[in-house]
């Protein structure tokens, strides 16, 4: 699985289609220390220089070939959030209770015949 995956993400690298989903698959596929590696063999080595975990890897971050050809519209926040460290949030929940926003409802079809709202035509 971690083979193909590499090849994958290798061969997306050197055709410019690295995007959001292709980043999350990848980082799903490959182990995090083998992720960096392959990030350096396909001539992104910062994050592995700057001993810099996987999850910290953000898309607009990667050189500019490895996404040239990808959508506009799947460049922009289209990566999960879920691979950095879940921060612990009994803290914030301790003194605070999360304020629940109103449900607002449209009104729907309103029938009103004349006779009801007073006003005889």
């Amino acid at each position: 699985r971690t083979k193909m995956a590499s090849q994958l993400f290798t061969s997306c690298c050197k055709d410019g289609l690295v995007g959001g989903m292709c980043l999350d698959e990848i980082r799903r596929g490959v182990p995090p220390n083998e992720f960096l590696q392959l990030l350096a063999k396909c001539g992104y080595r910062k994050p592995l220089n700057q001993g810099r975990m996987a999850h910290s890897v953000q898309l607009r971050q990667l050189p500019r070939a490895f996404t040239k050809n990808v959508k506009a519209g799947d460049l922009k926040d289209r990566q999960r959030d879920s691979y950095a460290p879940k921060k612990n949030s009994k803290s914030s929940a301790r003194g605070r209770k999360q304020k629940e926003q109103p449900v607002l409802r449209r009104p729907g079809l309103l029938i009103e015949q004349s006779w009801m709202s007073g006003k005889d035509v």
